[in-house]
């Protein structure tokens, strides 16, 4: 199992460190950054560089979910992508795949947090 972390700023003058921090102290064995707008998924292409590389058994880790789309209706679509192409389980903040209770708590912070 590798753990893939993703960080990810909107502009360039914003720092990473915060959210590469966080995942480090997750054990991500990779982690794919960029500074760029969370607006549509063009121009996004370490997270498309992830979503191709998932495995089964890997996992995606994110400091924050609003870090990986602008709005609901994106995380959850990259979330059904990554589970689409074959990603054992991802984890968000405080919510893990493995836990059916958590995909609903993962779909209502997305709510509360874009």
């Amino acid at each position: 199992m590798t753990k893939i972390g993703y960080a990810r700023v909107s502009t360039t003058d914003q720092d990473l460190d915060v959210q590469l921090t966080k995942l480090k102290e997750q054990g991500c064995d990779i982690v794919r950054s960029e500074k760029v707008t969370g607006a549509s998924r063009v121009g996004r292409d370490e997270l498309n560089t992830i979503i191709d590389f998932l495995r089964p058994d890997d996992e995606l880790v994110v400091a924050r979910l609003d870090r990986l789309g602008r709005d609901t209706r994106d995380v959850l679509n990259i979330i059904h992508e990554c589970e689409r192409n074959c990603s054992g389980s991802w984890h968000f903040e405080r919510f893990s795949h493995d836990d059916p209770v958590d995909g609903l708590k993962c779909g209502l912070a997305v709510d509360s947090c874009c």
